[in-house]
């Protein structure tokens, strides 16, 4: 498989790519999805946010949105041309209790059938601090079997034993269970791209996790995350406006 997509989003392009690109260190946290919006991070300003293909048309991108928790997530083949979209909603069993638009997250994703895949972002500021949030949710009768796997952007694999990669589980408790989210942070290099590798695995319950053949993405979205600096300054002027306010009253 090979293919190439960019989305421009002003200074910014997200681009969604079939093979590794350069990239900086990514230090990851896994965390159960709880059904609720506030599993959608909103730390710091928007950058990108993309979720599966059948978010409006089946198997089209098509421009339909869904703003969840304030952040408006686009249809889109985060990992694979429009020959692979997946649609879950006939097994989404207590999906159902959760916010509607997140529903509609959970229930779809985009699945690749040719192995590995690197997720990429172009046209970012160097020196800058982001966060990357990805989603893994399937409610099918062997999902807690599986997993998909995340590389901290230094190596040519995603490793389910590799130190520093984050293992989201697609069922961690029950049968139907909502899956794990991922959220990473890294600082921007100066090649101003940043990239990571995504693996599925199975038979994780018989203690012997196989790669298999395919990559299966709910969603992915992209956050610029405000500097300890610039906080700093805007709490400092805001000293000095309530400073000078309270002199003049």
């Amino acid at each position: 498989m090979s293919y190439r997509r960019v989305f421009n989003l002003g200074a910014v392009s997200a681009v969604f790519i079939a093979s590794p690109a350069h990239a900086a260190l990514i230090s990851w946290s896994v965390f159960d999805i709880s059904g609720n919006i506030t599993d959608v991070s909103t730390t710091g300003t928007t950058v990108a946010a993309r979720a599966g293909s059948d978010l409006g048309t089946a198997n089209t991108v098509d421009g339909t949105t869904f703003d969840i928790n304030g952040v408006t997530f686009t249809d889109d083949f985060t990992v694979d041309t429009p020959t692979h979209f997946d649609s879950i909603g006939g097994r989404a069993g207590s999906y159902t209790a959760v916010n509607s638009a997140y529903f509609t997250l959970l229930v779809n994703a985009d699945r690749d059938s040719g192995g590995s895949d690197s997720v990429s972002f172009s046209g970012l500021t160097p020196g800058s601090p982001y966060q990357v949030q990805v989603w893994a949710a399937d409610t099918a009768n062997d999902a807690g079997d599986r997993a998909l796997v995340i590389n901290d952007g230094s190596a040519t694999a995603a490793d389910i034993d590799a130190a520093g990669h984050a293992t989201l589980l697609f069922e961690p408790g029950a049968e139907n269970s909502y899956g794990q989210f991922a959220l990473g942070t890294f600082t921007a290099d100066g090649s101003g791209s940043q990239s990571f590798l995504v693996q599925h695995y199975n038979q994780l319950a018989a203690g012997t996790p196989t790669p298999t053949g395919q990559v299966f993405v709910n969603a992915v979205q992209l956050r610029l995350i405000p500097e300890p600096s610039t906080l700093a300054s805007l709490f400092a002027a805001v000293g000095i406006i309530t400073f000078r306010r309270n002199r003049r009253s």
